[in-house]
């Protein structure tokens, strides 16, 4: 943490959002954020200045990337249907 001028927090457990809140000073606002906070929605840090960002993937980056069961089924499906 200490090493770097940037960070970024994405949505995070309830059971370490305190200890969060402590040590990178989140108000109550961005605490609920960062619990509440959809798929690639989170906080980046740049320095002292905090700003709310949405991350959104492309087409082939959530392929790569994806860990959603059902779009990991979809996506084997359909290359061996390409395969065939």
């Amino acid at each position: 943490i200490t090493n770097s001028s940037i960070q970024i927090l994405l949505k995070q457990s309830p059971t370490t959002i305190d200890s969060l809140q402590k040590t990178f000073n989140l108000s109550d606002e961005e605490k609920y954020l960062l619990l509440e906070s959809d798929v690639g929605e989170g906080i980046f840090f740049a320095g002292l200045k905090h700003v709310a960002i949405k991350i959104i993937a492309s087409y082939t980056e959530d392929q790569i990337i994806t860990s959603d069961p059902s779009q990991v089924l979809a996506l084997r499906k359909r290359r061996q249907e390409n395969q065939l």
